[in-house]
């Protein structure tokens, strides 16, 4: 659930609709929300989810068996101190068959991006996406989007920034192209609003044309209106854009695979 709700994981029948799982991920105390990723962790055919705590929780990822609801591990992405949260991102970036995570600080944190060995937690790399000086934190997401048969870090500035977006070569960390979200997006009268936006983006990867290649998917972060966007190839081009729900709700929204 989102922020504000109980740190639920609901899982759906992709056809009927039906409710098939629910998992109580973080104390029901807490209702700063969940990020949640999925992957085959161990390789065995058997897909996990991973979760991570929403603002106003600690950095605290967690795993969990997507066949039996059962947690199989957990860490602390960044200081057990923290309390901004942290989200999470799933995917075979390094080629190895085993996806490894990779998370986000959450608000009040730095941009700090992490990736993580999926079966002992040990870090492999890590980078700032953005100023060091910028506590806002930052969302990721992970995927092939440039179709060069190389997983990407897309990245997008968490709450206090711009809705900046970056693309990063996963190997060097050698960023392949960004982009601002936002800046042109007109009501039906044309007029242009948010030009400059500065509540983040949250990011994503899916097909959203269905032409089997991966567009990144961005979503205005907290204080901004439903507002999606899409972006697709080298360019980054602008496909679409809509408001996902009533324009004056100003959570922002988040946007998934």
């Amino acid at each position: 659930m989102g922020e504000g709700g109980l740190p639920i994981l609901r899982v759906f029948d992709g056809v009927t609709g039906a409710q098939t799982m629910e998992i109580q991920v973080y104390d029901r105390a807490f209702t700063g929300g969940i990020f949640v990723a999925v992957g085959d962790l161990g390789h065995d055919g058997i897909l996990d989810f991973v979760t991570g705590a929403g603002n106003g929780g600690g950095p605290h990822v967690k795993i969990f068996n997507a066949l039996t609801g059962l947690e199989t591990s957990s860490f602390m992405a960044y200081d057990i101190n923290f309390r901004g949260g942290v989200s999470v991102a799933v995917g075979d970036i390094d080629g190895s068959g085993f996806p490894v995570i990779v998370t986000g600080a959450g608000p009040g944190g730095g941009p700090h991006v992490k990736v993580f060995n999926s079966t002992d937690h040990s870090l492999i790399k890590q980078f700032m996406a953005y100023a060091t000086t910028f506590s806002g934190g930052v969302y990721v997401a992970v995927g092939d989007y440039l179709s060069d048969g190389k997983y990407e870090i897309i990245t997008g500035a968490g709450a206090g920034g711009g809705p900046h977006i970056k693309i990063w070569d996963y190997e060097t960390l050698n960023l392949d192209g960004q982009t601002m979200a936002f800046t042109d997006f007109t009501k039906d009268t044309g007029e242009v609003i948010d030009v400059i936006f500065n509540g983040g983006v949250r990011v994503a990867l899916a097909d959203a044309n269905g032409d089997n290649v991966l567009d990144i998917l961005a979503g205005s972060g907290p204080t901004g209106g439903p507002r999606v966007e899409v972006f697709v190839g080298f360019r980054l081009e602008l496909l679409m854009n809509f408001f996902s729900g009533d324009k004056k709700d100003g959570r922002g929204v988040f946007v998934s695979q």
